[in-house]
């Protein structure tokens, strides 16, 4: 990488080189409530642009089955911000022993059932790759990714570290493939931590995984077209802020409002790392990369923005999510991410209160001599605090499932001018729960003190407000964790996430809400998209569920056809073998309007399987 340019921030606006760093916004009124902005200040840290050289290309259906090591084992945690294994387990301890945080209403009060009347049924349901398939690497989790596109073969789905690719109904045309054979790196490096998109405006998937061993580095995959078979555009980028570091935790968004001057494709690609060193694996900081889409979907060089170092309240953020801009008639004019409060707030030991909602606008104009991006943020209260979630129960013990902590996970989706995000929390009586938000993001029309090139391009967040607060809760010792929700294209919305308790294997549950119900409302207690097997004996979790969003639906079995709007969406859930521990299913489902005809939900015992096995 050359022409880098780097500076830190102050509490003034900077020029450097000609380029001019923009900063925060912050509330003054101290206001603690669910729409109120908190005297916390949202800063941007440090910025950067850096020039990337050209990629390589790869055939997807031509890959040789080149694997990593058979039997990696469960992974090491090295995300814990600052205190050790042991300290993070004692945490997760004590917030399951002292019914840490608020109580919170149980909202579900039954457990979840095989089929309702309210939230529509799978109308696909498959397994997708598990522990002990080949290629896979025998990794513990299984951290996915999932995608759906609007060609041929429109399914991928990649975990730790391989990747497959299906029709609708389940069917596998390619893999699974070591994800070492599609990023083009030896087999010794390992691969994983996958996130992915479909760019619905421009037809293209997006794949992003790390290296999980030395050297250190974020690989990104841009289709060339909508056949996942076909060519694909390889980039690796290494850390700005801290080169070398582990770039841990990728976290995926895009939009397509502006497009990279002299290329064609709108849009960027909004990638969010959090950095620990590589000696020792010492927490550094989050690191947000700006790619453009235009000269990447042509396989060419670019240059791109990074900002590093971002503190909300005073402390570094960690796990930030941006968003999935992802209805091609939607073109917000900033790209929105969204942070909790987390690992420098003491891992919410105390209940926390608030999220930061951040901007980014006017991304690529420094290219062509233009001011640099413009970010800023916003501190806003939440309606219910929240506290670390206690690690969650299955059939013969407490406790013993890895819940993470109070990061969003799964994704940050935009629909209809709102995010829709989750995280998981302690419900306050030993058990976990989870904490749904649709929040609104508010705009100014542009910063002219500093935009003065680039005018009416560079708007700032001046204010958020939560619409929507769901709280998902079974109740007692039970837990519902790792949520992800993901709207249609009317704005109703389905939500996935792990459950189980005391009887209870880990599962997939979903469970959906529409837009016209009362707000914070369930009309059901959702339905098990896969009952989990046996018992899970590895202690660790996947970290985050999959969602994928449909502009033109599937029908399972009809070659195709289109059939409404819908929700994808996957997860990883228990099996009953020491060698094969966990299991994914992928699952979609639509809603129909009253009377209307559509495709027929397949129940648990119409389960589709690729693997022979259920």
């Amino acid at each position: 990488m050359t022409n880098k340019r780097i500076w830190s921030a102050t509490l003034a606006i900077v020029a450097v080189t000609g380029a001019i760093l923009a900063f925060g916004l912050w509330g003054t009124d101290g206001v603690k409530a669910q729409n109120g902005r908190l005297a916390e200040q949202a800063l941007p840290g440090s910025g950067a642009a850096v020039t990337v050289a050209p990629p390589i290309e790869i055939i997807a259906a031509n890959l040789p089955q080149v694997s990593g090591p058979a039997n990696r084992g469960v992974r090491v945690k090295n995300e814990n911000f600052g205190v050790s294994n042991a300290q993070y387990r004692s945490m997760k301890l004590q917030s399951s022993m002292s019914a840490l945080g608020p109580q919170l209403p149980v909202t579900m009060r039954s457990a979840p059932q095989v089929s309702n009347r309210t939230t529509p049924g799978a109308v696909i349901s498959f397994d997708g790759d598990f522990q002990g398939e080949a290629n896979c690497g025998g990794w513990i989790p299984a951290d996915q990714a999932l995608v759906v596109g609007d060609g041929p073969n429109p399914v991928i789905q990649a975990v730790n570290e391989c990747l497959s690719v299906y029709t609708v109904t389940g069917t596998r045309t390619l893999g699974p493939v070591s994800l070492q054979s599609f990023f083009g790196v030896a087999p010794s490096v390992s691969i994983c931590d996958p996130r992915g998109l479909f760019d619905w405006k421009n037809h293209r998937f997006i794949i992003v995984a790390i290296t999980c061993s030395a050297p250190y580095a974020s690989k990104i995959a841009v289709s060339q077209g909508d056949n996942p078979l076909g060519g694909w555009w390889i980039y690796t980028l290494s850390s700005i802020a801290s080169p070398g570091a582990l770039m841990d935790y990728p976290r995926l968004g895009q939009d397509h409002s502006v497009t990279y001057p002299g290329s064609s494709f709108p849009g960027g690609i909004y990638i969010a790392y959090n950095l620990f060193s590589a000696a020792g694996f010492s927490w550094i900081s989050e690191e947000w990369s700006i790619l453009p889409k235009g000269p990447m979907y042509a396989g060419a060089g670019f240059s791109y923005w990074s900002f590093f170092g971002q503190t909300s309240g005073g402390l570094l953020t960690d796990s930030s999510q941006p968003a999935n801009v992802w209805s091609p008639y939607e073109r917000p004019r900033a790209e929105f991410f969204v942070t909790s409060k987390n690992a420098a707030f003491g891992t919410c030991t105390q209940p926390c209160n608030g999220m930061t909602v951040w901007a980014v606008s006017n991304p690529f104009a420094f290219v062509a001599g233009g001011n640099s991006p413009e970010l800023t943020g916003v501190v806003i209260g939440t309606g219910s605090s929240y506290s670390l979630p206690p690690d969650a129960p299955q059939s013969g013990g407490p406790n013993t499932v890895d819940t993470l902590d109070n990061r969003f996970t799964g994704e940050a989706t935009y629909a209809h001018g709102h995010i829709h995000v989750a995280h998981s929390l302690a419900n306050g009586t030993g058990g976990t729960a989870t904490q749904i938000f649709k929040v609104q993001p508010f705009l100014n029309a542009t910063n002219g003190a500093r935009c003065t090139t680039s005018v009416g391009l560079c708007p700032q967040v001046t204010g958020a407000s939560i619409r929507n607060e769901s709280i998902l809760n079974y109740g007692g010792t039970s837990a519902a964790w790792m949520a992800a929700p993901q709207p249609d294209l009317d704005g109703n919305v389905t939500t996935v996430f792990n459950y189980s308790t005391t009887a209870d294997f880990p599962s997939i549950v979903y469970i959906s809400q529409r837009v016209s119900q009362p707000l914070g409302s369930f009309v059901d207690t959702g339905i098990f998209l896969a009952s989990g097997i046996g018992r899970y004996t590895s202690g660790r979790w996947g970290d985050y569920m999959a969602v994928a969003p449909v502009g033109v639906f599937y029908e399972a079995g009809n070659g195709g056809a289109t059939g409404g709007n819908g929700m994808f969406f996957s997860g990883m859930y228990s099996d009953s073998t020491a060698n094969n521990r966990w299991r994914t299913r992928v699952g979609a489902n639509i809603f129909q309007v009253a009377g209307e005809a559509g495709p027929t939900p397949v129940g648990d015992s119409g389960i589709l399987t690729t693997s022979g096995t259920r």
